[in-house]
């Protein structure tokens, strides 16, 4: 006699995929002087946060090796932490490196390895989960790699993308709409830079931007422009596309630059 109402995760961003919500709902109803009765549990926002799962942290360590073709002959890279879960681990956690040991670029030999490291609070999915800082951190490598060969980083990223495959060709025309788009090959005002990623999340859409910034760590950034070229394969209503893809820009660049969080035991 029980009717399950679907909660839809849109708006979630991963939140929804946990269900500890329900256990509080069905002891409230289970209380004796409440039964037969209909129950609604609502959280206000603060409460909401204590119950909430988390960002998994994450770093990684990489190490590569150049051929004289100003390729990747070798990519080692070292994840720690990253995993969606508190429990038990029983195999690899493939949301810990995706993005690294799923990424579009050709290397000539890749070793991805994981080490767990236990997080002390509750974690879940975040938006685009393991490629939300994984490809922040492989394509922050691409840009030191192109930089101490003083390559280009769009024609970087190119040179290691195969064109005779479908995900690779499509890469290569995302990139080269996007160095139109953006402008790359003109110089930004005075004071401005131009940076560029290139991510294909869950092996469909292939998405990549190009961020025009000025600032220090010092005296704080600011974004004047963020240009963003994608390949979705397949497009219902493009209105939900464009939202989604401006959404996913406010949040990235909110999470970056100003929000925190702050724990204590």
């Amino acid at each position: 006699k029980v009717t399950m109402h679907t909660t839809f995760l849109g708006g979630g961003f991963g939140r929804r995929l946990k269900n500890d919500y329900v256990r509080y709902a069905v002891h409230v109803a289970n209380h004796p002087s409440l039964r037969g009765t209909p129950v609604k549990v609502m959280w206000s926002r603060p409460e909401d946060f204590t119950h909430d799962f988390h960002r998994p942290a994450a770093a990684v360590r990489f190490d590569a090796k150049l051929g004289a073709d100003n390729k990747i002959a070798a990519l080692k890279a070292k994840v720690v932490g990253g995993r969606t879960s508190n429990a038990a681990v029983t195999k690899l956690s493939t949301s810990a490196v995706d993005g690294i040991s799923t990424a579009l670029y050709g290397f000539g030999n890749k070793l991805v390895q994981w080490v767990d490291d236990q997080a002390q609070v509750p974690v879940a999915s975040w938006r685009s989960v393991g490629n939300s800082q994984n490809c922040f951190f492989i394509e922050s490598f691409m840009d030191e790699l192109a930089a101490a060969r003083s390559i280009d980083p769009i024609t970087f990223r190119i040179n290691h993308l195969d064109g005779s495959t479908t995900n690779g060709a499509r890469a290569i025309a995302v990139l080269n709409r996007l160095r139109t788009e953006s402008g790359w090959d003109t110089a930004p005002a005075s004071g401005r830079q131009r940076g560029v990623a290139l991510s294909m999340s869950f092996g469909d859409t292939v998405c990549a931007q190009v961020a025009e910034v000025s600032g220090t760590p010092t005296t704080g950034f600011k974004v004047w422009k963020v240009t963003v070229v994608i390949d979705p394969f397949s497009v219902i209503n493009p209105n939900t596309v464009e939202a989604q893809i401006e959404s996913a820009v406010i949040q990235g660049l909110g999470t970056a630059m100003y929000n925190s969080q702050t724990m204590s035991a």
